[in-house]
């Protein structure tokens, strides 16, 4: 049986990628993964939260049409998503935080007037999906 020194010298494997000094296989600095999205809605808000663990250095970005989150791990490896929403939200009344198991997100609905000047309550709508994009996409 040959040991993994002399397979590694064999000219008919690839070489093996470089490794850091713990041993592990450095990602390309362009392999950047898309994280899983977990969301649900309440009458005025969405509630989202990316599942990861331990995220280090989160950014958000909440525009009224579209939320951008980037972090990573401990690990090293790094996790972006930008995502265009199906409606609009108020990004300056939303919030989010970064906890061990994820960032949670809490994202209030842009209110829709019901053009009734005696009613002064404004509706918010429930959204049959998270994104603009038909379909259900595999990360949400």
């Amino acid at each position: 049986m040959a040991n993994l020194a002399d397979m590694n010298n064999s000219p008919s494997l690839p070489e093996p990628p470089p490794s850091d000094t713990t041993g592990q296989h450095s990602a390309p600095a362009h392999n950047v993964k898309t994280p899983v999205l977990l969301w649900a809605q309440r009458r005025d808000r969405l509630l989202i939260t990316v599942a990861l663990s331990d995220p280090c250095d989160p950014q958000v970005s909440i525009s009224p049409t579209h939320l951008s989150v980037a972090c990573a791990t401990p690990a090293g490896e790094r996790y972006r998503t930008c995502i265009e929403l199906l409606r609009e939200v108020e990004p300056e009344k939303s919030h989010w935080v970064a906890t061990p198991r994820g960032i949670q997100l809490s994202i209030l609905k842009k209110a829709v007037s019901s053009g009734s000047p005696r009613c002064e309550r404004a509706k918010h709508y429930w959204w049959e999906r998270l994104q603009k994009q038909e379909g259900k996409p595999w990360c949400v």
